[in-house]
């Protein structure tokens, strides 16, 4: 029998007969092609690493400004916190210091009212002593002259009853018998001693009158002094 290979071979023609074509065979890279794409993929190779890398290194800068960045809004809020706590405590204690302010205002102007009513009631006070005092050393002028008058009156009738006393003693030395004029004369002393001793009472009336206003007087000027010392002092 005959083998296949030796019917291969030994029949072309049926072979070409059959019309088989065979695809071309690729060339193979040469060693320096070989080299070079080696070359060529580890440096595309590098390159990935490198821009793997980079892309880590950015995605921890990007971790790390976004962890800087979630603490400074944190601290950012917490400082906002503290902002608003302090400005309310601060609008609370103006508040308060506003109202204190505000008391001592009205306080002080109801003083300053209360010394305005006070000074001008000192001053009319003052200005109505002043009219008494006036009015009583013009009074006192007056019984001054009264007494005076008064005086002068009673030395009149002192020496109207000296004179008369001279007369009498006359009048009973010369006309003893004339019991008439000298009941006469004598009852004319008697009123005129009268006059006299009621004129001196009079006199020591005024005088005493004189005295007692006089203190009266300085005991006011002393009060009202006292009071205006005072309110200098609260002013």
């Amino acid at each position: 029998p005959t083998s296949p290979m030796a019917v291969g071979a030994a029949s072309p023609s049926r072979i070409g007969s059959r019309r088989h074509v065979e695809p071309p065979k690729e060339s193979l890279p040469t060693e320096e092609e070989l080299r070079r794409l080696i070359a060529e993929a580890e440096l595309s190779e590098q390159a990935m690493r490198a821009e793997e890398w980079r892309l880590r290194q950015e995605k921890v800068e990007a971790e790390t400004g976004r962890d800087i960045a979630r603490r400074q809004e944190q601290r950012a809020q917490e400082a906002a916190g503290d902002v608003r706590r302090r400005a309310e405590r601060n609008r609370e204690f103006l508040q308060g210091e506003l109202a204190d302010l505000t008391q001592k205002v009205v306080v002080s102007s109801r003083r300053d009212d209360e010394r305005k009513r006070a000074e001008a009631a000192w001053r009319e006070e003052l200005d109505n002593l002043v009219l008494e005092q006036a009015n009583l050393m013009e009074r006192r002028d007056a019984l001054t002259s009264e007494t005076e008058e008064m005086e002068i009156a009673a030395r009149t009738n002192e020496a109207k009853a000296k004179t008369l006393e001279g007369q009498l003693a006359k009048a009973e030395e010369r006309h003893r018998n004339d019991r008439k004029d000298s009941e006469a004369l004598r009852r004319e002393l008697q009123a005129s001693t009268r006059q006299a001793e009621d004129a001196i009472a009079e006199r020591s009336q005024l005088s005493e009158d004189l005295v007692q206003r006089r203190e009266e007087h300085g005991r006011s000027v002393h009060k009202w002094r006292l009071v205006a010392g005072v309110v200098a002092t609260l002013i």
